[in-house]
């Protein structure tokens, strides 16, 4: 990977309208927060999870989940939500990451993908 493609993709990035950073009041806001985090971690000596938590920044995570299963029953999906859920609740606390959240996405397939993905994660 060159620097001129890391350049033109990020810039590709930024100058999309669905693009957060194509708001000018975005923009700022985002360069301001940047600056602030860095100044943070450079002059105030602060490790990134210290900064990121003095800030009040929150951090979102995202987990899919896909499954092949003929089951669409809402109590058993509730289950294995809430397993995710607790799993990762357990686990965040080692980050030292304080203000978070979390989503689960369920993506049941009927097809023949998943017999596929099952044979490549035995490829390890």
């Amino acid at each position: 990977m060159k620097k001129e493609y890391i350049t033109e993709y990020i810039s590709f990035v930024m100058n999309k309208e669905h693009s957060v950073f194509f708001d000018e009041e975005h923009n700022e806001l985002i360069l301001n927060k940047i600056s602030e985090l860095n100044s943070l971690m450079i002059n105030e000596r602060m490790k990134p999870i210290d900064a990121i938590n003095h800030m009040g920044i929150k951090i979102r995570f995202d987990f899919f989940s896909i499954y092949k299963d003929q089951n669409h029953n809402i109590e058993d999906r509730k289950k294995y939500y809430d397993n995710v859920v607790d799993a990762f609740n357990s686990s965040i606390v080692e980050t030292g990451i304080l203000n978070y959240d979390i989503e689960v996405i369920f993506i049941p397939t009927k097809n023949e993908s998943m017999d596929l993905k099952e044979e490549m994660e035995l490829w390890d």
